[in-house]
């Protein structure tokens, strides 16, 4: 089963003060690439290094995301990262991705990563072909029911909300020019903070991102996850469990019905 509907277990490191690393590029930028060498093939090992495959299956962790995203006090929403953040050595992926802000402010030693496509138009097209649909009202009414769905599309929302406050009102967290804002908006808050930052793209390799992160070249090749197919797959299984719900509703409203107008 997709690793996206098994719940997963949220490892902590005890002895962790926060993310090492932090892969600031958006979703849809080899994320669950960087994780997997977060996590598995770096020598040490940065693990467990936070992804949205932590967030996703747990209700109470897509709840904490929310409150972070509307929180408009900063020490409140870096309290509410903390929460989040803390027993991680990485980061990739949301909810790190939405609040570079806080954590390069959190974390002053930590080394940022800005991961890429190769172009706007092409993470765009990618977003908009996997991962959109979570936003919509469409995948709101037919999963209502499924807390875990209800509170995933919550997520996009309130990201989107968050986004519009910074960058304003008029902005698509779905356009090739989202894409130019965010990482233009990581490179000017770490520039603020005095930060070096690497652009990265999974093209170079390990080379240039174990030279920045001061350890050595794994001998493996650097691991390509392209999850399209599971997020289809994930897309038509809710939307499949969605209809079921509404279904079963129905059915036992009818039969109520039925019920009270044959005794009634």
């Amino acid at each position: 089963m997709s690793r996206w509907l098994t719940p997963q277990s949220l490892p902590n490191d005890p002895t962790s003060g926060g993310p090492k690393v932090f892969a600031a590029g958006l979703w849809r930028c080899a994320t669950s690439s960087l994780q997997i060498a977060f996590e598995e093939i770096l020598t040490p090992p940065l693990r467990p290094s936070m992804h949205g495959v932590y967030v996703l299956t747990s209700v109470p962790r897509l709840k904490l995301c929310v409150r972070a995203c509307r929180e408009t006090s900063k020490p409140k929403r870096q309290a509410l990262l903390r929460q989040i953040f803390t027993g991680y050595n990485a980061s990739s992926d949301y909810p790190g991705m939405a609040f570079a802000d806080d954590l390069i402010e959190m974390y002053p030693d930590m080394k940022i990563v800005l991961n890429k496509r190769k172009t706007a138009e092409a993470w765009a097209k990618s977003a908009n072909d996997t991962l959109h649909i979570f936003s919509t009202w469409r995948y709101a009414i037919c999963c209502w029911m499924i807390p875990t769905c209800y509170w995933h599309w919550r997520v996009y929302r309130e990201y989107a909300n968050l986004a519009r406050r910074r960058f304003g009102k008029d902005i698509d967290t779905w356009s090739p020019e989202y894409y130019d804002v965010h990482n233009e908006w990581v490179r000017e808050v770490a520039r603020k903070h005095g930060r070096e930052v690497l652009e990265w793209e999974p093209t170079m390799g390990w080379e240039s991102l174990c030279t920045f992160l001061g350890v050595e070249v794994p001998e493996v090749k650097f691991p390509r996850v392209n999850d399209t197919q599971e997020i289809n797959s994930l897309r038509g299984y809710i939307f499949r469990s969605g209809l079921a719900t509404w279904v079963v509703l129905f059915v036992g409203l009818g039969c109520l019905w039925y019920g009270v107008r044959r005794w009634v």
